[in-house]
């Protein structure tokens, strides 16, 4: 156990000094680089701090050709495993390549997925600096103005999540998804990883017939207690034949694993 820790230990602080760090999984062979400016960043590529699970059983879900919308992709942690892998699947049997189209409307976390997109030399991940929600146009987003924090928020009363001295207010562009593929002719997606500190509900309904396709099998759902609209989240799951599966808490958080039921 000493060694364990004296290796994480010094991992941590090889990253710390390089200002880089690999990130590894459980199971997985991909092996990305992250560019990491500080100690919250090092520990969530070094140490995971409790997203091994969820970020695992995401990675074990992909399939050759599949199209991942990272919604709330911060700098990376899904978006950049998830590309490598896809690249590493190949086509699927219709000769479509796997692609992740992520999402991140903080200007500095959006530049830091896109240095971590080019230390990595994927070609498969596209960045889009929005929010996806269920309205178009501008709204305030409140966040705290950490490297790599992932704490920010379209939904009301998110500033008692955050400390005051910590708070800042920015505004960001908002779109549906389901306007965002019209506008932009992108391809439909297969597989949604959601992270939008209580805004999930309001993300899913800008989904629109989206969320309908059958082609949409999966989604991985960070769900806030307290913040989220946990009995309309599930509904509309439910309500779209998706089989519900929630994971540990982890303090006022959760992450729900939803499935397409099988006909």
């Amino acid at each position: 156990a000493s060694s364990r820790h004296f290796g994480r230990r010094l991992t941590l602080w090889t990253a710390r000094l390089t200002g880089r760090a690999v990130l590894r999984v459980r199971g997985e062979n991909v092996r990305p680089i992250f560019n990491v400016g500080g100690k919250l960043e090092t520990r969530k590529i070094c140490a995971l701090d409790a997203e091994e699970e969820p970020l695992a059983r995401f990675l074990g879900e992909l399939q050759p050709g599949d199209v991942v919308y990272d919604v709330g992709a911060n700098l990376g942690l899904y978006a950049v495993p998830g590309a490598m892998k896809l690249a590493s699947l190949g086509p699927s049997a219709h000769g479509v390549r796997g692609r992740v189209v992520a999402f991140e409307p903080v200007p500095a976390w959006a530049a830091r997925l896109r240095q971590n997109t080019r230390a990595n030399g994927l070609s498969n991940l596209d960045l889009f600096d929005v929010a996806l929600s269920n309205t178009n146009g501008r709204a305030g987003f409140l966040m705290k103005p950490v490297a790599g924090s992932g704490m920010g928020s379209l939904i009301d009363g998110y500033g008692a999540h955050i400390p005051a001295a910590s708070r800042q207010q920015i505004e960001v562009e908002v779109t549906r998804a389901d306007d965002l593929v019209a506008r932009h002719g992108l391809p439909r997606p297969t597989v949604l990883k959601i992270d939008v500190e209580g805004a999930e509900f309001k993300v899913l309904e800008g989904f629109g017939a989206l969320l309908a396709d059958r082609n949409c099998r999966f989604a991985l759902i960070e769900v806030h207690r307290g913040l989220s609209e946990e009995a309309s989240l599930h509904a509309l799951l439910a309500a779209h034949g998706f089989v519900i599966e929630r994971g540990p808490d982890r303090g006022t958080e959760y992450h729900l694993f939803a499935s397409r039921a099988r006909t």
